[in-house]
């Protein structure tokens, strides 16, 4: 028996299959409408517990017949600044959009990131082995939900992190233990990547942003660790 012809017949067919049937769903079925109009402009957010409301008050009346709901906590928009001085921010949104007929398939999927010929989609392949990630965008798009995806960008440059005050660096090792056994509210050091106290208010310039019925639309267009 030839064991592999059986190999490629009972495996490798099937998964050949089922990736080009993910990647065709994802390019039929996914939309993205940029939001050109909306780029450059900028937003001034008050505070770190505002700063959903702050973009919403000043968007939403440019998209009129939606609402918004915020996805994001605190800590998630806190941390994006802090480590990269941007917030890849997200809400899930509930009306009408009208979408772009001419935006959608492979050009779509292409422009995006996810969707690559030649070269680059053989040194993908390469690192990626038999990971089919458009099965993971089929099942996110498939859950009928919708997004506004604001990409925005501080003036203040990333926070250097320093998570004990500079004078008690020097025995820090032998405070850390009595830190740990006192009240959250006793500690003296800083969770990591957080923002200073007159971090806001802070002003945003929104670099890119789209309604999508896919959440992770940007994740191979703005790449970020």
């Amino acid at each position: 028996m030839q064991l592999r012809p059986l190999f490629v017949r009972l495996f490798l067919v099937p998964l050949i299959q089922a990736a080009s049937y993910n990647l065709r769903y994802v390019a039929r079925n996914l939309r993205y409408l940029p939001l050109q109009d909306l780029v450059g402009e900028k937003i001034v957010l008050r505070s770190l517990r505002t700063a959903s409301d702050d973009v919403v008050r000043q968007i939403g009346p440019k998209l009129p017949g939606l609402t918004y709901r915020p996805i994001q906590n605190e800590r998630h928009i806190e941390t994006q600044f802090a480590k990269y001085a941007f917030w890849d921010s997200a809400w899930q949104v509930e009306g009408k959009v009208d979408w772009n007929p001419e935006s959608k398939g492979l050009p779509l999927l292409s422009n995006l990131g996810y969707f690559t010929t030649g070269e680059t989609a053989r040194e993908w392949k390469e690192f990626a082995d038999d990971f089919d990630f458009h099965e993971g965008l089929r099942e996110e798009i498939e859950k009928g939900r919708l997004y506004l995806r604001l990409f925005l960008v501080a003036e203040t440059k990333p926070v250097r992190q320093r998570p004990w005050p500079r004078w008690l660096e020097s025995v820090q090792s032998a405070l850390w233990h009595l830190e740990r056994a006192l009240p959250q509210r006793l500690h003296w050091s800083r969770p990591r990547w957080s923002l200073p106290r007159r971090y806001f208010p802070q002003t945003c310039t929104i670099a890119d942003a789209a309604l999508t019925n896919l959440h992770d639309c940007w994740a191979a267009k703005h790449m970020y660790g």
